[in-house]
């Protein structure tokens, strides 16, 4: 295979992700009530639906993103990626300035 046909199958392989991030993003919770550190590598998550609360694991602390308010930090949004997975998950019972700090901890 030439340097050019590698390349390529390189750009494919990185666009095929991009893709596939957006539709796997599903298996983890939807609405957050919770969270918190649960040792390198880990976010403890408790959800509004208790069959998806427990226990994440973050490939590294850098993938964490950012946390996103809005008005008066009450509508609050925690991005990160997971393997090939970006995340979006509302923080419904928690203020944002909360959530950061929990989060904070795991770059420690």
């Amino acid at each position: 295979m030439c340097i050019h046909s590698k390349s390529l199958a390189y750009a494919l392989t990185l666009l095929l992700l991009t893709f596939s991030t957006y539709a796997t993003a599903g298996r983890l919770p939807n609405t957050l009530e919770r969270i918190e550190y649960a040792g390198p590598g880990y976010l403890k998550i408790y959800s509004a639906n208790s069959e998806t609360s427990g226990e994440y694991h973050i490939i590294n602390n850098y993938d964490v993103k950012r946390l996103v308010g809005g008005g008066e930090h009450k509508h609050c949004y925690m991005f990160y990626l997971t393997g090939a997975e970006l995340v979006k998950l509302p923080i419904v019972n928690q203020s944002c300035d909360a959530a950061l700090q929990e989060l904070i901890k795991t770059k420690r």
